[in-house]
């Protein structure tokens, strides 16, 4: 009897792991999470449309060109003005407990001074809302409630699950006169599987985005207004439990009919960039020698502080530290020959230091113990 029931067995774990999954409110980031993401290389030919139920996605061979760091902000961090007007209090109709930094996608941002502008959600157990946005409009603090409030995502999400969000915002301009922007979302789940990626291989769900949007402008000085058409947005999901942000993100553009890849985003540990050796400029030909980013961390492993030692000081670099998850604990401008690094609150484990000139990156390993 043994061998039919490790047969079942696993059968069973086997079957277990084909399993699609649900996604809900905590496979989300919330206010002060962070997550490292790859902005990759597009590829041609790449089909991203395929999809369906039971499905294997295999981007291993995307190649990253840059890295960055997404932060989700506590409302209440944010400029004073807006972290009362979207106060996360049951009484507030646009109460949010997320921000994030944003850029204003209207049709006349261009004619605009806008600075440090957030977009604030409310995310719960059964939906992740926008409602709202903060900006700084010719450097006055302005408040935007949503009219009609766009829902990114009604949870949980189930393969199959199809949604439609209709929503829109005013914003009253300086001397032009105000734009009534709207726009339709429509979600639907299309597939589940396995994804592959140079981050790793997860269960995912897979999650389809169109927003179609335009302005209504009026312009004072002419007593009149116009309907402005923007370019049709699509988003192609692969979401993961517990990740945060989707794993790999393919969004495109709309334009005449024709649809193409505007970016390409995938979670991520952080990633050294290969240097190459200098080159001999008389000859063309690669020359042993030393980088500019060359540094060295000492003590390692180190208990309660370490050294970084970068001898070509005459620039200025980005110097990071980040956890084996990529969460940043420091990032500043780095312009001297040695910096000691107070590790002293941080848990016990691996990190890892980055300097980061507008050419290259350089990426050391310290143990914290």
């Amino acid at each position: 009897m043994k061998a039919p029931i490790a047969l079942v067995f696993l059968l069973c774990f086997f079957t277990g792991l084909k399993a699609q999954i649900t996604i809900g409110q905590n496979d989300f980031a919330n206010a002060n999470d962070t997550a490292r993401v790859s902005i990759a290389n597009i590829p041609t030919g790449l089909n991203y449309k395929a999809t369906g139920a039971d499905t294997s996605w295999d981007y291993s061979f995307l190649q990253w060109s840059s890295q960055q760091v997404d932060k989700l902000l506590n409302p209440t961090n944010t400029n004073a003005l807006y972290a009362l007007y979207f106060a996360n209090v049951s009484f507030n109709s646009h109460r949010a407990n997320i921000a994030s930094e944003g850029t204003l996608n209207i049709s006349v941002s261009s004619l605009l001074t806008v600075n440090s502008l957030y977009n604030y959600f409310y995310k719960s157990s059964s939906s992740y809302i926008q409602q709202g946005l903060g900006m700084s409009i010719d450097n006055i603090p302005t408040e935007v409630s949503m009219i009609t409030r766009d829902t990114l995502y009604k949870f949980p999400l189930h393969y199959g699950d199809a949604a439609q969000s209709n929503s829109s915002f005013k914003i009253n301009l300086p001397i032009i006169g105000g734009v009534l922007h709207t726009q339709t979302r429509t979600n639907q789940v299309d597939g589940w599987g396995n994804l592959t990626t140079p981050f790793g291989t997860f269960p995912v769900l897979r999650v389809y985005t169109q927003i179609v949007s335009y302005d209504s402008v009026y312009i004072d000085t002419l007593h009149a207004g116009l309907n402005v058409p923007l370019a049709t947005q699509r988003q192609y999901k692969w979401i993961g439990n517990g990740q945060k942000e989707p794993l790999l993100e393919i969004n495109t553009q709309v334009v005449l009919g024709i649809e193409t890849i505007s970016s390409i985003v995938y979670r991520d540990s952080v990633r050294n960039r290969p240097v190459p050796p200098p080159v001999d400029t008389t000859t063309g030909i690669e020359q042993p020698g030393t980088f500019d980013l060359i540094f060295n961390v000492y003590p390692n492993p180190a208990s309660g502080s370490f050294i970084i030692a970068y001898p070509n000081s005459q620039n200025e670099v980005q110097l990071v530290v980040a956890d084996i998850n990529g969460k940043e604990l420091l990032h500043k401008t780095f312009n001297g020959q040695l910096e000691t690094i107070d590790a002293s609150q941080w848990a016990k484990g691996i990190y890892f230091v980055m300097l980061t000139n507008d050419k290259q990156t350089s990426v050391r390993k310290i143990v914290i113990q």
